[in-house]
């Protein structure tokens, strides 16, 4: 912990080298510590050293199944790679570690979307809203996905559940009555 604690100050300053001494001394000493490698990991994207970010994001899942972050990272490179199954598989695995965290059904539901798989998407969608029924954001989300997928009636019940519940929540795309979402 002392050698991450030194690392972010070092990254405060500015200091990248010094940081990545301090978070491979983290690993070092101790080889659980998911967030050394999760953070090194984020230091390899800065640098366009992607594969190594890559591998970095699996060590750290390898070393703390549960830091869901890690997935969500190593998932969007792989989807910037064109590697959109695995990247699948790698959220599924984040499912699976983590199964009451609506994080991963969020990326599965957003990945799932952005293929027009809106079946799917609302899927992990509903499950994501099932898990954090408190989450206006998430609400409103689930009703644009219902509007994206077609389901025109759908979406405007969402909408309008997610108004009368949350009638603060800033909804740029939000509409009572209409169809826009």
């Amino acid at each position: 912990l002392a050698y991450n604690n030194l690392a972010d100050i070092a990254i405060e300053r500015g200091d990248s080298a010094a940081a990545e001494k301090y978070y491979q001394a983290a690993i070092d000493s101790r080889p659980s510590n998911g967030y050394a490698y999760h953070n090194l990991a984020a230091m390899r994207i800065s640098a366009q050293r992607i594969d190594e970010a890559m591998a970095l994001y699996r060590s750290a899942i390898r070393a703390d199944p549960t830091l869901i972050e890690s997935y969500a990272n190593l998932s969007m490179l792989l989807v910037q790679q064109g590697k959109t199954d695995e990247a699948v598989e790698v959220l599924q695995q984040a499912v699976d570690a983590k199964p009451n965290d609506p994080r991963p059904h969020v990326q599965l539901a957003t990945l799932s979307a952005q293929q027009r798989r809106f079946e799917q998407a609302l899927v992990h969608m509903n499950q994501a809203v099932s898990l954090a029924p408190y989450s206006g954001p998430l609400a409103a989300e689930r009703a644009h996905l219902l509007l994206r997928s077609g389901d025109w009636s759908g979406a405007i019940d969402a909408a309008t559940q997610v108004i009368d519940r949350w009638p603060d929540l800033p909804r740029p795309y939000l509409t009572r009555g209409e169809a826009r979402i």
